[in-house]
């Protein structure tokens, strides 16, 4: 079969419903799913949003295509974030109208879906290094011993 002959352009509309099914399912829009069925349950997952991006019209792909399709635009927001960043970094204090375009506001949500949930969050699978000693802090301070003879001894 022409994978080709399934493809076409996706729609805002369907755009905005894959975010909310990603928002829903966070391990399957980071592809973390984990566990002896995993790869199973993914392609289940996968199978029932290509079935509800399907009906909604536009774009008619198969569950191996929106999953390309979301690593793909995942992939250029992220890239035009950072291009973004880069500009707002750079010294010369150079307009705007000079920088890369913009994100739209379903662009915004994604990056502040999957970018900075896990800044802020973290990877719950990455084991955080380090110590597990509780932080003591220790202030010194020196005794003062006053003779009877009003002599300052330390």
């Amino acid at each position: 079969m022409n994978t080709k002959s399934l493809t076409a352009r996706v729609t805002q509309i369907q755009k905005k419903q894959l975010v909310e099914h990603m928002r829903k399912n966070r391990t399957l829009a980071c592809g973390q799913f984990s566990g002896p069925d995993s790869s199973k349950r993914t392609k289940e997952k996968w199978e029932e949003v290509a079935a509800d991006l399907n009906a909604i019209g536009g774009a008619n792909k198969s569950a191996e295509q929106w999953k390309r399709c979301w690593i793909d635009w995942k992939a250029s927001i992220k890239q035009k974030f950072s291009a973004i960043k880069r500009f707002q970094n750079q010294t010369g204090n150079l307009p705007s109208c000079l920088g890369p375009e913009p994100l739209d506001s379903l662009e915004e949500e994604v990056v502040n879906f999957i970018l900075v949930s896990d800044v802020v969050d973290g990877d719950a699978k990455t084991v955080e290094g380090g110590f597990d000693i509780p932080l003591v802090i220790i202030i010194y301070i020196p005794l003062i011993n006053f003779s009877l003879n009003n002599n300052l001894k330390i």
